[in-house]
């Protein structure tokens, strides 16, 4: 599998993808099936991943994978952010091998704050050869694209943007990418070192938090709007990672412009305003 994350996870000898202003630096690292060097990783409590959402209903989680997976799949198409490396590689790989290699998205797993107005998922691209592959039978390798999302109330329809803490390439089976993902999300991302501003000071600490805590929406730097220089946007809207100079332009920084190029059914969308009536 190849990983490419964020930062420097020191301990564990892997270089990580990270963002400094606006150029992107992508160290790539070829390993098995876990981020170390492949020594056997310790047990780590996943039940997490697997304990159901009863704040969310089952009508509410179909439709928001349905929502989410037709994002994905429209940033796909529209070549947007990370998916548009990923894309190049698609098609400069078909040209060069003469190959018709595919690609497809789906949603494996969405995790809801208290009051469902903010979400985290676990975004697959699977590449296939065969017409109408079954899921994820058919599928030679996963990559994951995860997704961060936010609304100001239950009858509103998501913003979607691209998150880069961490990104899963040329995983073997949808079990050993998600195992990885776990992994990081449950254990590792409180490890990694983050940029932000507090009080306007600029500071570089641990996160010191993971997806499984309940602070996450709350404490994450991501999660909190300002943490980055811009105070009317999360971390993950911002197109840089590092923390934003004084007089920079917000329309320079975030995704807007690509996310509203996203065309979305009528009946899709309605499945939101007429939610609670």
């Amino acid at each position: 599998m190849v990983i490419m994350k964020k930062g420097v996870i020191k301990n564990m000898g892997v270089k990580m993808m990270k963002k400094n202003n606006i150029l992107l630096s992508i160290f790539l690292l070829s390993l098995l099936s876990c981020f170390s060097t492949g020594e056997p990783r310790e047990p780590f409590d996943d039940s997490f991943y697997h304990k159901k959402q009863t704040h969310v209903s089952d009508e509410e989680y179909t439709r928001d994978s349905m929502y989410l997976n037709h994002t994905a799949n429209e940033y796909i198409r529209l070549d947007f952010d990370v998916y548009y490396n990923w894309n190049r590689w698609l098609k400069k790989h078909n040209r060069e091998k003469n190959d018709t290699l595919k690609a497809t998205h789906s949603i494996d797993k969405i995790f809801y704050d208290s009051t469902k107005t903010k979400l985290f998922a676990y975004g697959v691209v699977g590449m296939y050869y065969k017409p109408n592959p079954r899921w994820p039978e058919d599928i030679k390798e996963f990559t994951s694209v995860t997704l961060s999302a936010f609304r100001d109330s239950l009858n509103q329809p998501w913003r979607v943007y691209p998150d880069e803490q961490i990104l899963l390439s040329g995983a073997p089976t949808l079990d050993t990418l998600i195992e990885d993902l776990n992994y990081f999300y449950f254990t590792q991302l409180a490890k990694q070192t983050e940029s932000f501003r507090e009080n306007g000071i600029n500071k570089f600490e641990k996160a010191k938090i993971n997806l499984d805590d309940p602070n996450y929406w709350t404490e994450y730097p991501f999660w909190k709007k300002g943490s980055k220089g811009v105070d009317s946007l999360y971390g993950f809207q911002l197109s840089c990672d590092g923390i934003i100079p004084d007089g920079w332009k917000e329309e320079e920084l975030n995704y807007r412009p690509k996310i509203d190029s996203v065309r979305y059914p009528d009946s899709l969308l309605q499945k939101y305003y007429d939610f609670g009536k």
